[in-house]
């Protein structure tokens, strides 16, 4: 049997130093998979603009996952559409590193991300998710979000179209409960594509937000159970 070492590994909001490790993740996730639709490869430089969005409050925010002190994943909410009219709607987005799965990492940047917005003026969070990719659309369900339509082949890239689903969480959902440890070859090792990630098979995987929490927390086996904890409540307006 596989011996597994528990690490600690934090999920803290993005600076400007962690843009060229997330850059790299986009970057790379582009040019493998169909999960990110751009054609050529940006730069840090480039993406300054997009990155500039996101702050520690309010409805755009980007945390980071980091393991000996390298970004190995991301996880956002951007702005869904410039219009006033959506100013409590976002898109959200979640990538990780090549070689870092099988752990939960997708989970617990999810969770805190999340934990962060139910706080904040966010009614609806929006995903696409450009299909086939069952383990995102597993990881989305259990964050609390239902499938709303798929644009079929509406977008091309390497010669083939490309259709996506959309799904979305409306406020209140209920977070997903820490399910219980199993063996190691239980867990799921799911491709490495923005979007349905969830793992970190570089750092072994105990993560912490706020605090550690159980190894159980990263374990994703379907869609998993839901329960109260962290549920959302309703600002008053």
């Amino acid at each position: 049997m596989r011996e597994t070492h528990e690490t600690t590994v934090e999920c803290t909001p993005a600076t400007a130093g962690d843009l060229a490790g997330v850059v790299e993740i986009q970057n790379f996730t582009a040019s493998t998979s169909h999960a990110r639709f751009a054609t050529q490869p940006s730069s840090v430089e480039e993406r300054r603009g997009w990155f500039a969005q996101f702050a520690e409050t309010g409805p755009y925010q980007m945390l980071v996952a980091r393991c000996d002190d390298q970004v190995i994943g991301y996880a956002c909410s951007q702005r869904y559409r410039d219009q006033e009219a959506f100013r409590e709607t976002v898109e959200v987005s979640i990538g990780l590193r090549e070689g870092s799965k099988g752990q939960g990492t997708g989970t617990a940047l999810y969770r805190a991300l999340f934990g962060l917005l139910a706080d904040e003026a966010v009614h609806v969070a929006l995903a696409g998710i450009a299909l086939p990719n069952d383990a995102s659309v597993a990881l989305h369900r259990k964050f609390g979000f239902t499938e709303i339509g798929t644009f079929h082949e509406y977008a091309v890239k390497n010669g083939r179209y490309v259709s996506s689903l959309w799904m979305e969480r409306l406020r209140p959902a209920p977070f997903p409960e820490p399910e219980q440890p199993g063996p190691v070859s239980d867990r799921v090792s799911d491709p490495a594509i923005e979007g349905c990630v969830d793992s970190c098979g570089s750092c072994g995987g105990r993560w912490a937000w706020r605090g550690p929490c159980s190894l159980a927390d990263d374990v994703q086996r379907g869609h998993g159970p839901e329960g109260p904890q962290g549920r959302a409540v309703p600002r008053p307006r």
